[in-house]
């Protein structure tokens, strides 16, 4: 799969598979997001504008720390699920990809009628 899609996973990976405070999970996962996002190529544009929005959030003081520090728990964990949101589309688009790279359109043959010959 494609470079920055990977760090979208691995945001998810730090968010669900670690036993920290919910605000050290989403401070990381920040970090994985802001690099999926310099993929911007990859990206669908309306999945990149829901990404960048989330991003914007998690940073909309400045600074990723400052502004997830500040947050309550409630906040945190809304963002959290946005992330996974984002990954599930991520994970979505990338099984739709797959599928269509495994199983090209092939024409279909032409079909004659037979001819029916009556005894």
């Amino acid at each position: 799969m494609q470079k920055g899609f990977e760090h979208v996973f691995r945001a998810v990976r730090l968010l669900v598979g670690r036993n920290a405070k919910i605000h050290q999970r989403l401070y990381e996962a920040t970090r994985e997001l802001a690099l999926a996002l310099k993929e911007s190529e990859q990206w669908p544009p309306d999945l990149f504008a829901r990404a960048a929005q989330i991003h914007g959030q998690l940073t909309a003081r400045g600074r990723a720390d400052t502004t997830i520090n500040d947050m309550d728990t409630a906040a945190a964990e809304q963002l959290a699920n946005a992330i996974l949101d984002v990954a599930l589309a991520v994970d979505g688009l990338k099984r739709h990809r797959l599928e269509m790279s495994s199983h090209p359109a092939v024409p279909r043959p032409l079909h004659r009628r037979s001819k029916h010959v009556p005894n």
